[in-house]
C-alpha cells in the first residue's frame, strides 16, 4: 500500500535522493496524514512487504529526520506488519486503478445559474422565484407594497413626528430601520410578502430547509417586521418537508457497530442522495457506492429509485 500513495504525490529533489527504506518510510508517513479521517483514534495495521520498514518505524535511537517522523507518527495507535510481496493480492490497488481519457468536449453554454433580478433597481440580495406565476422580489415591489401597507404609513408617520426614531427612508425610497445591534440597516417587509420572503430563504432547492435559527440570523441581515421571530419559528415547524425528515429522540438505543473490513469488495456501503433537481438526460437520483477497505468511491446517476435500477447500476 506505501508504493502506492508515493506514486500519486511528486517528490521535491531532496525526497528523490533518499535511500530505499527512508522513502518507503516516508510513503507511511505521507499516506497516514492524508489518511487522518479514517485512522485518527483507532488501532491498525501498517502492513509492508519491505522488512527493514518494520526495524525504523520500531527503532528507538532514532535522529534527524527519523525522529522528526517518528515523532509524528506518535499520534497514532499502530503496530506493523511484515508480509512477503508475493503474499500481496492485491499490491499497489489504488495506482493500478484504469483511469478513463479527460473529457475534451466543449462546454455547454446553456448552464442554469441563480442571477440577480435584471431590473436596474433589483435589491442587493438574489431574487430567486419559488413558483412560476410569482414575481422576483426586486426594489420597486418593495417600495410598490409599502406604500400599500397600512403599518408602513403609521411607521412614515412616527418618522416625521419623532427625530431619534429608527426608522428611516433610504435613497432608494425604501422604509428602513436601524438595528440596534447589530448596527445594519434592515428593509421592513410588509405583511403581504412576509410568507413569500420566508418561503425564498427555506425552500429552494439551493437553501437546504434551514433551521429556525439559521434561518432568522439569515434573514434579520436583511429585513425586519415586529412579529419576524414568531413567524420564522412557525413557518419552519410547518414545513412538510422538514417534518418528513424530523427525527424524535430515542432512550435505551445501542450504538451502531462496524465490522472492519478485510479486504476489498467484502464490504460495500451504498446510498441513494434525491430527489435531485431533473437534469437534461432524465436523472434525479444519485446511487454512491463505497467500498469500505480502500475507501474507493463511484457516483452512478439514476433515473428512479426502484430496485431493479438499482441493482442493475451496482
Amino acid at each position: 500500500m506505501t508504493r502506492s500513495f508515493t506514486r500519486h504525490r511528486p517528490s521535491t529533489g531532496a525526497e528523490k535522493n533518499y535511500r530505499t527504506t527512508e522513502k518507503e518510510c516516508f510513503a507511511v508517513v505521507w499516506a497516514l496524514f492524508m489518511l487522518r479521517p479514517y485512522v485518527q483514534g483507532t488501532r491498525f495495521i501498517v502492513r509492508t512487504d519491505h522488512s527493514a520498514l518494520r526495524w525504523m518505524l520500531l527503532m528507538d535511537g532514532a535522529h534527524g529526520r527519523l525522529a522528526r517522523w517518528r515523532l509524528r507518527l506518535s499520534e497514532f495507535e499502530y503496530f506493523v506488519e511484515t508480509r512477503a510481496g508475493a503474499a500481496h493480492h492485491a499490491a499497489d490497488t489504488i495506482s493500478r486503478l484504469a483511469t478513463p481519457a479527460g473529457d475534451t468536449r466543449r462546454t455547454p453554454e446553456e448552464i442554469p445559474c441563480l442571477t440577480l433580478a435584471s431590473s436596474s433597481r433589483a435589491w442587493t440580495i438574489p431574487s430567486y422565484k419559488d413558483r412560476r406565476d410569482s414575481p422576483p422580489v426586486t426594489v420597486d415591489r418593495l417600495v410598490n407594497t409599502q406604500a400599500q401597507d397600512n403599518r408602513c404609513h403609521e411607521l412614515r408617520q412616527e418618522m416625521e413626528r419623532n427625530a431619534h426614531s429608527r426608522y428611516s427612508e433610504n435613497a432608494q425610497g425604501l422604509l428602513v430601520r436601524r438595528a440596534p445591534l447589530d448596527r445594519v440597516t434592515q428593509v421592513y417587509v410588509p405583511k403581504s410578502l412576509r410568507t413569500e420572503i420566508l418561503t425564498l430563504e427555506h425552500a429552494p432547492a439551493h437553501a437546504g430547509h434551514p433551521g429556525a435559527n439559521k434561518m432568522y440570523v439569515s434573514r434579520r441581515r436583511f429585513f425586519y417586521w415586529e412579529s419576524m421571530v414568531a413567524d420564522v419559528y412557525d413557518y419552519v415547524e410547518n414545513c412538510g418537508t422538514c417534518a418528513k425528515g424530523r427525527v424524535g429522540g430515542r432512550r435505551r438505543t445501542n450504538p451502531l457497530r462496524l465490522f472492519s473490513p478485510t479486504e476489498l469488495q467484502s464490504a460495500v456501503c451504498l446510498d441513494l442522495l434525491g430527489p435531485l433537481p431533473k437534469t437534461a438526460m432524465g436523472n434525479r437520483y444519485l446511487l454512491v457506492i463505497v467500498d469500505r477497505f480502500s475507501k474507493l468511491t463511484r457516483v452512478v446517476a439514476l433515473p428512479r429509485e426502484d430496485a431493479e435500477t438499482v441493482a442493475s447500476a451496482f
